[in-house]
């Protein structure tokens, strides 16, 4: 277990079963809200970071999986810089090459349950990997997100170097941004003391 938010608990999916099944998670939940248009094989997205990724999960206290997250080392590269190139920021070119030179992972993938929406989890799932990425000596998380996402992360409080226009990607607005790990609790606790307390209980 990384941590428990009321009755929410959240952890690394170790066995292939659950690893399986929270793709599963985001394939439905993708599909649902129109990432993908058609139902895949297996009900699986086909995707290269599969097998490569960790996927911190969500468990509600009927251990059932209500939300997943992923973490994907370069496989051998960051495949979402090449969706947005001719849309980089001006002057970006240090931030990429530091995410690429350092101990960096692509976050993303977070699927909810629907059943689930109303119970935060996408933040359990955001404190759980900034818990897990200090431990594990992460130093840069690469996103490429919606905007809308991308606008609650910061709202929230969340550091985020902007570093590509938004571009249509996985069917909507998205934006790619850089978040050095190691900034992210000194960034909430200056824009957003509420958030932050809920990140350090």
């Amino acid at each position: 277990m990384i941590c428990k938010v009321g009755d929410i608990i959240c952890q690394v999916a170790t066995n292939s079963a659950l690893i399986r099944e929270a793709q599963k998670l985001r394939h439905d939940v993708y599909l649902a809200e129109g990432y993908i248009k058609e139902p895949c094989a297996e009900g699986i997205i086909p995707d290269c970071k599969n097998g490569a990724s960790t996927y911190l999960v969500a468990l509600d206290g009927a251990e059932e999986l209500v939300g997943v997250m992923r973490l994907s080392p370069p496989v051998p590269t960051f495949d979402v810089i090449d969706a947005w190139r001719g849309n980089f920021l001006p002057r970006v070119g240090c931030h990429l090459l530091d995410v690429c030179s350092k101990n960096s992972v692509e976050l993303g993938s977070l699927a909810v349950k629907k059943s689930a929406r109303t119970r935060k989890i996408s933040w359990a799932l955001y404190k759980a990997t900034l818990l897990y990425s200090l431990m594990q000596e992460i130093d840069y998380w690469l996103i490429a997100v919606d905007d809308r996402v991308f606008r609650s992360l910061e709202i929230l409080g969340w550091h985020i170097n902007k570093v590509g226009n938004s571009i249509d990607y996985m069917g909507s607005p998205s934006t790619l941004g850089v978040m050095p790990v190691r900034n992210q609790l000194k960034s909430v606790f200056e824009k957003n003391p509420t958030h932050y307390s809920y990140l350090a209980s």
